[in-house]
């Protein structure tokens, strides 16, 4: 199983890639305050390429729930409803 997980509720906006055991196959993140939606799909498509998947072998999205900004919130749901 391969998770992709978006989090964009905080200050530090990320998108990782995790397996089946739990092991973290590619992460990528910012700290660069109002950048969430900018550069998130970029890293989705950065730590696909890096691990050697196309989006049709993701099994699972995750997006994280906060605690944080409504809007922040939206950001990574969206990216993952997209997808």
């Amino acid at each position: 199983m391969k998770i992709l997980a978006l989090e964009s509720s905080t200050a530090v906006g990320s998108v990782a890639l995790i397996d089946e055991s739990g092991q973290v196959l590619d992460e990528r993140e910012t700290d660069i305050p109002n950048s969430h939606s900018e550069v998130l799909n970029q890293f989705v498509d950065e730590v696909l390429k890096q691990a050697g998947l196309k989006l049709s072998e993701i099994d699972c999205f995750a997006v994280g729930q906060g605690p944080g900004s409504f809007t922040g919130i939206r950001v990574a749901a969206n990216i993952g409803r997209s997808y």
